[in-house]
This record gives C-alpha cells, sequence and structure tokens, in this order.
C-alpha cells in the first residue's frame, strides 16, 4: 500500500486523531510513515513532542515502551524529541530505554549521545526522587546501561555543564555541599550529595530522610488548623483530623514502635504518601485482629488503663495481608510486637521483590509477589498455613486492607477454602467494575456513592456468611470504624469455631 494511503487510513480509523496515530507508528517504529505525518500533514506539521491527554507520553515514549532502538529513535531526536519529558507516572525517555530496550544499548547510547550530561543526573522529584540515574539502572538490574552511564558520566568533566540542559545553582548547604537542578525534573551533582537526602545503608540508594513519618504530628497540626479555619459551606474537600489511632502508635511501648519506623531503614513505608491516612487504616485492621482472636481463644480482658488506651496485645498470629503494596500495616504489626510474641507476616502483592520495604525480609517478614487470583498461588498460600498453624502453632488471621473490587470475593474464598485460616479480617474499597461477575446488589435502586459502598458492604458480608455456613462460623459481624481516615471505612471479621 503506498505510504501516503497507509498514513491516511490511520488518521481516518483514529478519528483524524493525530497525537494517536503519531504514537502508534512510534510504537511500531514505522519512521516512514512517523515522517510523512509529520511533515506532510494536511493540517500542517505535527509538534513530534504532542504528548496524549492521559499519559503523558510523547512519541519518544512509546517507541521506547516498545523496544523501539532503530532508525525511529535517530529521527525523532533529530526532529527534537524532548528526551526530558517526564509522563504522568514520572517517567522520561533515558528511564524507560534503560527498563524495557534490552537486550540491547542502542536506544540509551543515542539517548546519551544526544545529551551526555543526563548521565549524571539525580532526580529530584516524581517516582525516582533521591535517585541517580545509574541507581535507576541498578535497581531494574540493567548492568548494561549501568557500564555504559558510568563510562559517559567519567568521560565528562565535573565542572563543565551542558548549556542545553538551563541549570541554575542552589547552594547553602550545611555540609559544603552543592547541587545544579534544571527544570526538567533532575538534578546534576557537582562532587555532593542532596540536601535532605541520606543514603539507606540497605540498598545503598539516597532517600528522602528524616522520613515523612517523623513529621506526622506536624501534618496534624496543620489539618486541624486548615479544617477549623475552613469555609465549610464552600469547602467540598473532606479534611480528616481524628487522631486516636496515630496517638496510640506514637505512644505504645514509650513510642519505640513509632521511633524504629522513623529509622531510614524503613524508608519504604515510611516516606509513603498520606501517611496519617495509612496509620489509620492499618490501626483499624488491628484492632480488629486482636478482637477477633480474643473471640477466638476466649479471652476476656479486664477492662485496665491500657486498654482505655488502645493499646494492641497480640502474639502467636500468622498475619497475612493480602495485596498489601508496601504493607504499612505489616510494618506496625512487626514494629510493635518483639520475637517473644512468637508472629509471623506474610505479605502479598503484585510488586516486584525490589520495589518492596527492606523489613519484608526479615526473621519475621516474607512477601511473595504473586498473582492472587493465579492456582498456582492458592496452593502455596494453603501449604503456608498449614505450616504457620500446625507446624508452628499460630493462628492465622487473613487480612484484607481497603480490597478494589473483586479482591474482596477472593479474599472471602480463601478463607472459604482454606480452613486453617480461622479469622478474617476485611475492609471493602471501590465497587467491581460491571465487567466483572454477577453482582445482585448492583439490582437495588442506588442512589450516590456512599450507598453503593453501603450495599457492595452488606453483599461481601453475606457472601462470607453463605461460604462459612457450614463450618459454623462462631463470630461474623460488620461495623463502620469512623476513626478511620476514609469514607469507606466498614470492617467485616469473621472467625471459626476452633477445629
Amino acid at each position: 500500500m503506498p505510504l501516503l494511503e497507509r498514513v491516511q487510513q490511520a488518521l481516518e480509523a483514529n478519528n483524524k486523531n493525530s497525537c494517536k496515530t503519531l504514537h502508534q507508528f512510534a510504537s511500531f517504529g514505522d519512521t516512514e510513515a512517523v515522517k510523512s505525518l509529520v511533515e506532510n500533514h494536511p493540517d500542517g506539521k505535527i509538534d513530534i513532542n504532542i504528548v496524549a491527554p492521559r499519559s503523558k507520553n510523547t512519541a519518544l515514549h512509546c517507541a521506547l515502551i516498545f523496544k523501539q532502538q532503530g532508525f525511529i529513535i535517530d529521527y525523532l531526536i533529530s526532529k527534537g524529541a524532548d528526551i526530558n519529558a517526564f509522563n504522568c507516572k514520572g517517567y522520561n525517555p533515558i528511564t524507560y530505554a534503560i527498563i524495557h530496550c534490552r537486550p540491547g544499548t542502542q536506544a540509551l547510547q543515542k539517548i546519551l549521545h544526544s545529551r551526555p550530561s543526563l548521565s549524571t543526573i539525580t532526580f529530584f522529584k516524581g517516582r525516582f526522587e533521591g535517585l541517580t540515574i545509574v541507581d535507576v539502572a541498578r535497581q531494574h538490574k540493567n548492568e548494561e546501561a549501568v557500564r555504559i552511564l558510568q563510562k559517559v558520566a567519567s568521560s565528562l568533566s565535573t565542572d563543565k555543564l551542558d548549556e542545553k540542559d538551563e541549570m541554575k545553582y542552589e547552594g547553602g548547604s550545611s555540609n559544603a555541599t552543592e547541587k545544579i537542578i534544571n527544570n526538567r525534573g533532575y538534578c546534576q551533582e557537582v562532587g555532593i550529595s542532596d540536601k535532605g537526602k541520606e543514603v539507606c545503608p540497605i540498598c545503598n540508594f539516597k532517600v528522602k530522610y528524616p522520613v515523612k513519618m517523623s513529621f506526622i504530628e506536624f501534618n496534624q497540626k496543620q489539618a486541624e488548623k486548615e479544617y477549623y479555619n475552613r469555609n465549610k459551606e464552600s469547602s467540598t474537600k473532606d479534611i480528616y483530623i481524628q487522631r486516636k489511632y496515630m496517638d496510640q502508635f506514637m505512644t505504645q511501648n514509650n513510642g519505640e514502635a513509632y521511633k524504629k519506623l522513623c529509622q531510614i531503614e524503613f524508608h519504604g513505608v515510611a516516606n509513603m504518601q498520606k501517611l496519617r491516612k495509612e496509620i489509620s487504616e492499618s490501626y483499624s485492621i488491628l484492632h480488629a485482629v486482636q478482637d477477633s482472636v480474643d473471640t477466638l481463644r476466649g479471652t476476656h480482658r479486664p477492662t485496665s488503663s491500657d486498654d482505655m488506651k488502645g493499646i494492641l496485645t497480640i502474639d502467636n498470629v500468622f498475619l497475612i495481608d493480602l495485596c498489601s503494596g508496601k504493607s504499612l500495616t505489616a510494618a506496625i504489626f512487626g514494629a510493635l510486637f518483639t520475637k517473644e510474641n512468637n508472629n509471623h507476616v506474610l505479605a502479598v502483592d503484585r510488586l516486584r521483590p525490589h520495589m518492596v520495604p527492606h523489613f519484608l525480609s526479615y526473621e519475621s517478614s516474607q512477601y511473595l509477589s504473586r498473582d492472587i487470583f493465579d492456582d498456582i498461588f492458592f496452593k502455596e498460600l494453603e501449604q503456608e498455613v498449614y505450616r504457620q498453624t500446625v507446624n508452628e502453632g499460630r493462628t492465622a488471621v487473613l487480612v484484607g486492607c481497603h480490597l478494589c473490587g473483586i479482591l474482596s470475593e477472593r479474599a472471602i474464598e480463601f478463607f472459604d477454602k482454606i480452613p486453617f485460616i480461622e479469622i478474617l479480617i476485611l475492609s471493602p474499597c471501590c465497587l467491581p467494575k460491571l465487567s466483572k461477575g454477577n453482582h445482585n446488589f448492583l439490582n437495588k435502586k442506588i442512589q450516590c456513592a456512599e450507598e453503593s459502598y453501603i450495599a457492595w458492604s452488606e453483599y461481601l458480608k453475606k457472601m462470607v456468611a453463605s461460604s462459612c455456613a457450614s463450618d459454623d462460623t462462631a463470630a461474623l459481624r460488620s461495623y463502620r470504624d469512623e476513626e478511620m481516615h476514609s469514607p469507606k471505612n466498614s470492617i467485616i471479621t469473621a472467625v471459626r469455631k476452633k477445629l
């Protein structure tokens, strides 16, 4: 098919969306089509750096995502493709060249040939905040990229900057350090470390330190100030100022758990966003765990000053944190209790192992990077639950904190089919997509998001009740925890009778 006809057909198929068509041709590595579209478009030349509305990807991003390393990269760069552009996920072209374009380093070398100074950058914001570009290559286990970046960096003079980078000086550091920051989202260092950054002794990456966890009390006061000063009639922003769980966390064991999580080794969770919200959710779950364990074991706690303060005392528990993310719940659980409590944590998520916090490799914790809908994982979980309960004598507790959609149903399925899991703690989040299964609760007349969430929670509670009817479940309850910093604050707990 003639080139112009092929380009015209692609435009018509995309409703004359030039951006989408350009990005498709770039993804395919179709240099001739890209050239024709850019230089011979009926409406005039197309901006080579036009971005997709949602992803903010440029044509260069798209080509690199699809592992293109040939002439398409040369053409895009020659036409002025922005090699510094960040998309909505915090990636720029050089990071995509490192992550996707392998085996081989042609794309990386072409970018570096265009801008050698990129080999010495340190990101000061976004997804790779605090990391050098070499750190990014190491994190993604691209040793060939590491070697090339180091070679290019060593050939540069450390006191000479590329004029194209539009750099500006930022000094005043207390340890005689200086950095040159550009307006593209990263900085070029001059023999020194960033202000407010320290090197983690475990991963050797530069991370924000002191960690954000150190400032939660300050953030709480700021939220309270904003809450009481706001114009309630015009404000639509939800501001949560409940501090019960945060205070419990900061004071239990004389604050030792809080101090522990403020250490640099815990930066993976201690630098998370919305920490007050995350703490309120994790503590809500852990209180539900303690109440359910007490119900299972028939423990009757006398009212004491510790109980009034919300002090948690959990022991001999195997906690399974399903779809854990970076698992602040597991971090708090591990920090609150010592080896004498004989607890163990299993965190499960699809994050790659090198991306999870360091504490998940400790003796009392483990992490599995798994798809929970995989049948192989079901067998794996069943075997580990048996080992922890029968061999180690622990009580298996399955926790799902703010599980989205059908993930909640999968958690209930695990509880139903693995009898050695004696306790289920479930906090549902968003509703499932309409395409995912047949959910009867959707037949009700729902007026608002709040009613939808309540109906979804009731549906899940009934699902737990029906799945466990044959076991004569000892206790099944649901409630709303108003101390949680979220409108989606339902907690469903189920406790099996002892086998």
